[in-house]
C-alpha cells in the first residue's frame, strides 16, 4: 500500500477538512504522522470472521510509530503499526499493554485505560479477531494529555506487550514530541494513557466501516 491510498481510506467518512472542526483537525494530524507508516506498509490486514478462527496468533511481529501533538486539544497522538513479518496468516486480538520507560529504564508510574465510550475521534469499539495475512499490519493508538508544566520524567522507551504473544515489543520513543510524566499534576487525567484495541487498517483506527 502506498501512502496515498493509505491518506484517502482516511479521509473516505464524507466529512471535508474545515479548519474550524475539531475532528478535521485532528484527524489532519493523524494522517500526518501516519504517512511514514502508510508508506511501508504492503498491506491492511483483515477483521477475521468465524471461518478464520483457527489461525494462530501472530508470534513475528514488528512495531513502529508515528507521534505528534494536536495544535487544538495539546493531547499527544501516537499510532502504532504492528506488522507480521512470517510468511503464513496470522491473528491478533485486544487491547496492547504497554510499560512506558524513562531513559534510564525505569519504568514511569502511568495510570493505562481504554477508551471508553464516548465521542472521540478515534474508535472505541471493543477487541475483535484482525487476520494478518503474511507482511501486512495491524494498528492501534496511544493517546495522552501533555504536561501543564515544564518538568517530570520523559519517556525513552516503552515494552509493548499483545495479548497471546510470546515475546514482546520494545521500541525506542521520539525526542520531540516526547511523552512525559507530569510530575506535581493535580489532576489525574496528566499521567493517564488511553489504549484502544488492534484495528486492521487506519481506516478501522478511525472509526471507518
Amino acid at each position: 500500500m502506498v501512502a496515498a491510498a493509505c491518506t484517502v481510506k482516511v479521509m473516505n467518512r464524507g466529512t471535508p477538512f474545515r479548519g474550524s472542526s475539531l475532528w478535521s483537525r485532528r484527524l489532519l494530524l493523524a494522517v500526518t504522522l501516519l504517512l511514514p507508516l502508510c508508506a511501508t506498509t504492503t498491506g491492511d490486514a483483515i477483521a477475521a470472521t468465524a471461518s478464520s478462527s483457527t489461525l494462530p496468533t501472530c508470534q513475528k511481529l514488528s512495531v513502529s510509530n508515528g507521534a505528534g501533538v494536536s495544535p487544538v486539544t495539546q493531547e499527544l497522538v501516537l499510532t502504532f503499526r504492528l506488522h507480521n513479518q512470517g510468511s503464513k496468516s496470522c491473528e491478533l486480538d485486544g487491547y496492547p499493554a504497554l510499560r512506558i520507560l524513562n531513559s534510564t529504564r525505569r519504568v514511569l508510574p502511568f495510570t493505562y485505560t481504554h477508551y471508553p465510550p464516548g465521542p472521540f475521534d478515534v474508535t472505541t469499539a471493543p477487541p475483535h479477531r484482525v487476520t494478518l495475512p503474511p507482511h501486512s499490519s495491524a494498528f492501534f493508538e496511544v493517546n495522552k494529555v501533555t504536561c501543564p508544566t515544564s518538568g517530570g520524567g520523559v519517556a525513552g522507551s516503552l515494552w509493548i506487550t499483545v495479548p497471546k504473544v510470546r515475546t514482546s515489543l520494545h521500541l525506542s520513543l521520539p525526542r520531540e514530541p516526547h511523552v512525559a510524566y507530569c510530575l506535581g499534576a493535580t489532576n489525574a487525567v496528566f499521567n493517564r494513557v488511553m489504549v484502544t484495541a488492534i484495528e486492521p487498517s487506519i481506516a478501522r483506527l478511525y472509526g471507518h466501516a
